[in-house]
Order: C-alpha cells, then structure tokens, then sequence
C-alpha cells in the first residue's frame, strides 16, 4: 500500500478524509483514491464493456459511486448512479437501510464530474422515467425480499444490456429461486439458478441471456494483499483524519482491524479514524473461509 504524501491539502479533502467509513477506494487526482476496499479492478473482471462511448450508463446499488465514476471514465455521455441515498452516516453494514450520500456527492464535486445521482428504490426504477442502454446492478438482488420485482424493474429501465452480478444457486433442477438461510440476518435471501434468470428475463423480453463467472476468489485474495490486517497497540492515538494534530476518543473493542489507505504515514481503520503506522502491527490473518466458492453471473 503506497503512503500518499500530501503536503498541503485543501480543507475540502480534509473534510473527505474525515468520513467514518468507506466501502469503495475511488480515484480522485493524481494518487490520490478514497479509503476503500472494494477498488476498481472488480471492474474488467465483471467483464464490464470496454467502452461506453456515447452510451447511457445506470448504476443500481451505486454506493460510493465506483462503478459510477469508472463509466464517466469509459467514455459514457450520461451515467445515473442509483442507491437508498440518504442523509444519516451509518454503518456500511445496515446497506438495505440506506446509503449515505454525502460520499458521493464529495467526489462528484471534487472531480467536478457530471454523474445524476438519484436516491431511488430498486422497486421504483420505473419512477426515473429514464432509460439507460447499459444497466449494472452488483450484488442487490439477494438482497432484497422481492427479487422478482427488482428485476422487472431492472428491465424496464434496460435499454440494451442489463448486466446483473448476483449469486447464482447450483440447483438446477428446474427454474427456481432458493432461500439461503442465514441467521445472521434480520432478512431473507434468495438466490436464483441460471433457468430461473433464463426463463424469466426471455419473458421480460431480453433475447440474448449469457452468464459469466466472476473470480470471486481473486478479487478476495486481492482485496486481503492490497489491504493488510493490523493490530492496534494499547497507547495508539486516533485522529479524525490524517493531516489533524489533535486526537479524537474511540473506543476500539475489536483486535484484528483492515486498513484500507496509508496517508501521511497514517492508516485509515473503518468506523475508527486514522491511526499512526508507528501504533499499529500487521498480522497474519485471513478472511477467506476455507473451500470458498462462490459463482456469479
């Protein structure tokens, strides 16, 4: 993880870096990346088009706004990111309960970028009244107690190509969408095989249905190599960001933290704050159950 060196910084990037918590490493200028780590690599291994030229480009679940900016990038003469934006910062955790929007909104105006941000339910797509030609929408579906009609708005957004990156079940007896049992959750997911996205997006009027396997294992290992884990040390000092004097009080009750950017010699620790290079230690520790498989369309 490369130290960005930031010698005088503007207070409008004071006030970035100051964010509780981050999900996605997006670039700003120069090497300058928020505190992420979902990074922009998941981009060409979704097998995302290689240009955009002149296409409207939908982003469904945008959060931070990645996938978002990366299609302004690519050359998209519109880009609509969509989420449950609000104006609360909570937790990346309680996803389904909102997004905070000021993220986004920060980077848009720092890269002077020209993205829609709408805050819009996946049920009420329609209620855009726009349609893109190209519609992402990256693991929501499983999400959601009603998958069926998130897809059927999905489509009546889609233009062209509606790509969707969701879990797909390997029961592949018939059409079906099979309920993951996870009592770590206060919600269902579902999860359906590839005759149930066949059989029902043809009738929603999709002609060509094509599915592709995401490295989910990759982007994993990739995610823990460019992101080490840290212990904290007992007499280490949090700041509200990385250029501030002044420490902040955080009770910190875990032991194994990801850092997910190194500024000023200072790691930003998600829902803690910035804590010096000095006060931390790496560890060995790996996320990535044993055996994990996921498969994707």
């Amino acid at each position: 993880m490369k130290n960005i060196d930031i010698k005088t910084p503007s207070d409008y990037l004071i006030k970035l870096f100051s964010f509780k918590e981050w999900r996605q490493r997006i670039h700003l200028y120069d090497d300058v990346y928020t505190p992420g780590t979902r990074c922009n690599y998941e981009w060409d291994m979704c097998f995302m088009p290689s240009s955009l030229d002149n296409l409207v480009f939908m982003d469904v679940g945008s959060n931070d706004g990645m996938f978002s900016f990366l299609a302004e990038e690519n050359g998209a003469k519109e880009v609509i990111a969509v989420d449950l934006y609000n104006e609360q910062e909570e937790s990346v955790l309680n996803m389904t309960n909102g997004w905070f929007i000021g993220r986004i909104e920060a980077i848009k105006k720092l890269k002077k970028s020209k993205i829609k941000i709408e805050s819009c339910s996946i049920y009420n797509l329609s209620t855009l009244e726009q349609k893109a030609d190209i519609v992402y929408c990256g693991n929501v579906i499983a999400w959601l107690n009603n998958p069926i009609e998130a897809i059927a708005q999905l489509a009546k957004v889609t233009k062209k190509t509606l790509i969707i990156r969701e879990d797909l079940s390997l029961v592949n007896t018939k059409p079906l969408l099979e309920y993951v049992n996870n009592q770590k959750l206060d919600f269902c997911m579902f999860n359906g095989n590839k005759l149930f996205y066949i059989e029902y997006l043809t009738a929603l009027g999709f002609t060509n249905i094509r599915f592709k396997q995401v490295d989910e294992y990759e982007i994993f290992l990739k995610r823990n190599s460019d992101f080490p884990r840290f212990s904290i040390l007992p007499e280490a000092k949090v700041y509200s960001n990385p250029f501030d004097s002044n420490y902040i009080n955080v009770e910190i009750k875990q032991t194994i933290f990801q850092a997910s950017s190194l500024v000023n010699n200072r790691y930003f620790i998600n829902l803690i704050g910035w804590i010096s290079a000095d006060d931390l230690r790496i560890v060995s520790y790996n996320m990535i159950p044993q055996n994990f498989i996921k498969k994707k369309i």
